[in-house]
Parts: C-alpha cells; structure tokens; sequence
C-alpha cells in the first residue's frame, strides 16, 4: 500500500503562491477550483520591460579650454545636474574670455551667477577668435541624460466555451513617468547665458513621451 509522508501532506494545505513572470499563468489558490472559482482567479499574465541606460559623452565646444572639471561646483550650482529643474545644467557656467588682444575678463553672465573675479574660480577660458581647437569632441566627465523606462501589462484570460476565451488587460508604457532628454545636446555657445544648460520646453519631440495607460481586448476562438 502506497504511504504518504506527513511532510508532503502538509504541503498539499499550504497556499500555492508563484513569483509573476512575463510568460507565465498564475494558477492561485488552487485547491479553490473545487469552490468553482477558478475562472475568476487564475489566468493571469503580467510582463515587465525595464531598461536603466547610462547617458551618451556629452559634445563640448570647440572654442575653449578646461581649467578644471566642468563639474566643479561653483556660480551657484551645486555641481550635480538636476534633470526635474526647469533648466538643467550639466556643467559649471563660470567661463572666461580670451580677447582677441589677449586681454582675459569674465563673462558677464558668469559675475552674474556669482563666480567672483578671482580667475581661479572659472572652469572654462574662451579662447581668442583665431585660435584652434583644444577640447576634445566629446567628455565621459559631463553626459546627456540618462534614459530610465518602465513598461507593464497586466491581463487576464477567461475561457468563455470550449472554443471561445476572452482577454482583457492593461498596458503601460513609461509607467514611471521619468523624463528624458537624451537626444538633445547641452548649449554650447560659451558667449550665452544658458552654456552648459538645456530646455526641456525646446527638446526634441523624438525624446521618451509621458506616461501612457491603454485597455486591451481579445477574443480568441
């Protein structure tokens, strides 16, 4: 005669829970099909798609040199870029100008933000009109944003007849939320008030749109 150990047995009351895969049924509770309920709580799907992408090396320009690391915190930026500001600065604005004379001054801009007049404050110098290029095309020091995306549906299938089942669930793309500016560069133009900034009211529309909730619908037969 077959035995049963008590383990197992005791196993047989216990919940049967199951972690949520994107592929997979999630057959709860199932000694509860005895109770006819089965069609209400199993036949459950969810996916999840995520994806935490460093930013791309910022371009830099052409007509200055780097005195320091452009994220040396200083004319009232705390060195960090805050991508929820309503313009979001990648690098530090004090910046100096080389005349064509050879005279060397602050940008107004950059007295404006409060880098002072001691030159050894300033991260960039503006090289003179004439002069060539001494910054490399690119820094992995400064990055474009970072791209964060969160996607997810939820559905449920239910078997109508033999042939018929229905499926109804909910989608989510960006689920987040997260801005993204990735595919923009930051203003470059050391002569401009707003070098080393971007606006997100002027970004590109390719950019990652706001978050997005759509209900599906499927019969299958």
């Amino acid at each position: 005669m077959a035995t049963v150990t008590p383990s197992v047995v005791a196993l047989r009351h216990l919940p049967c829970w199951a972690w949520f895969d994107g592929s997979s049924n999630y057959p709860l509770f199932p000694w509860w099909q005895q109770y006819h309920v089965a069609p209400y709580i199993s036949g459950w799907q969810t996916t999840g798609f995520f994806t935490d992408q460093s930013g791309e090396p910022a371009d830099l320009p052409g007509n200055v040199i780097q005195l320091k690391d452009p994220k040396t915190p200083g004319g009232g930026w705390n060195g960090s870029p805050d991508w929820k500001a309503y313009q979001p600065r990648a690098w530090n604005p004090c910046v100096l100008r080389q005349f064509n004379d050879g005279s060397i001054a602050p940008q107004p801009y950059s007295l404006a933000k409060g880098c002072g007049t001691d030159f050894s404050n300033y991260a960039w110098l503006q090289t003179a009109g004439y002069a060539p290029r001494y910054t490399p095309f690119r820094s992995g020091q400064v990055r474009r944003h970072h791209a964060f995306t969160l996607d997810a549906s939820i559905t449920k299938m239910t078997q109508i007849t033999e042939r018929f089942r229905a499926q109804f669930g909910f989608e989510a793309f960006n689920l987040a939320n997260h801005n993204y500016f990735g595919r923009d560069q930051f203003n470059g133009d050391p002569n401009s008030p707003n070098f080393g900034t971007i606006t997100p009211s002027l970004v590109s529309t390719q950019n990652i749109l706001p978050r997005q909730i759509q209900v599906r619908m499927k019969i299958f037969w």
